[in-house]
């Protein structure tokens, strides 16, 4: 079984396949213009998308507080779901140590002036299947980039117009 598969065996995916539902999540912003109970602090759970924004934005997710089922964004969310944060850490560690140990490709895309635009890494998983990742993220890319340089493997630069 899959490191990942670990996460869908106890949060399955919502029918719009972008998020897990069951996860415990803490409100970070004001919403209570839409609820009273919606108030910075307040608790819920990922639940099936509540209506048309999660089920056609993989930017919002719904979620089940104790008196009202809404879709939010999930930028004013905070995972705090211990057992899902731990079984997100593990996806991730192995995610790494498949990029650091088997890596066929690396690409870095720069602008003209070397500014950074993208990372693409092609490598093999646990489960022995090729995955293709684009990371457009510099933070994320960095960290990539990182993994890649201890294990000895240089990203051939691409200058982009």
């Amino acid at each position: 079984m899959s490191r990942f598969s670990k996460i869908l065996e106890q949060f399955p995916m919502s029918s719009s396949g972008t998020y897990n539902i069951g996860v415990r999540v803490r409100l970070k912003a004001d919403l209570s213009r839409y609820h009273a109970s919606l108030k910075p602090g307040a608790e819920g759970v990922t639940a099936p998308p509540a209506g048309m924004w999660s089920r056609t934005s993989d930017r919002f997710c719904g979620v089940r507080f104790p008196e009202v089922t809404l879709d939010v964004l999930w930028q004013v969310l905070e995972v705090i779901d211990e057992k899902y944060l731990a079984l997100e850490r593990e996806v991730a560690a192995g995610r790494d140590e498949s990029i650091r140990l088997r890596t066929k490709e690396a690409t870095k895309y720069v602008g003209p002036q070397g500014g950074f635009r993208s990372l693409h890494v092609v490598y093999v998983d646990e489960a022995g299947v090729t995955i293709s990742a684009n990371l457009g993220y510099r933070d994320e890319a960095k960290r990539v980039e990182q993994i890649l340089r201890d294990a000895n493997v240089k990203p051939k630069v691409v200058v982009q117009k």
